[in-house]
């Protein structure tokens, strides 16, 4: 009874893991290049054309990639240029925020070394 029992339990199992293993595979890479597109319309919209062209042109042309390989039914060039476009999509979205965060830093400094001379020039009348 335990015998049948176990092999029954086995068998299940085999199952549940061969389901798990098509159904994540699916459609060529398309959790990739969904996640690619997602990060790509990002980074358009942070200002990355301006402050990252070349890691958003790299997304860009790595998305299209990944769509033909899907098209025509290339798994692993589909999955690899889709998770090339997501990590030159993530580098023009850190790159634009880098260069965002330096003009603030160069804001703040000037209005820092104004707020220096009024008080020097406040403090000597």
């Amino acid at each position: 009874m335990v015998l049948g029992h176990t092999i029954t339990l086995m068998a299940v199992s085999a199952t549940a893991v061969l389901i798990a293993g098509c159904a994540s595979r699916g459609p060529i890479a398309t959790a990739e290049r969904a996640e690619a597109r997602t990060l790509i319309q990002q980074a358009e919209a942070s200002g990355a054309a301006e402050s990252a062209a070349d890691a958003l042109g790299s997304a860009r042309a790595n998305y299209q990639k990944a769509e033909t390989a899907a098209q025509n039914g290339d798994e692993q060039q589909g999955r690899q240029a889709a998770q090339k476009a997501v990590v030159d999509a993530r580098l023009a979205l850190v790159r634009t925020e880098q260069v965002k965060a330096q003009h603030a830093a160069a804001e703040l400094r000037e209005s820092i070394d104004t707020l220096r001379s009024e008080t020097k020039r406040n403090g000597t009348r």
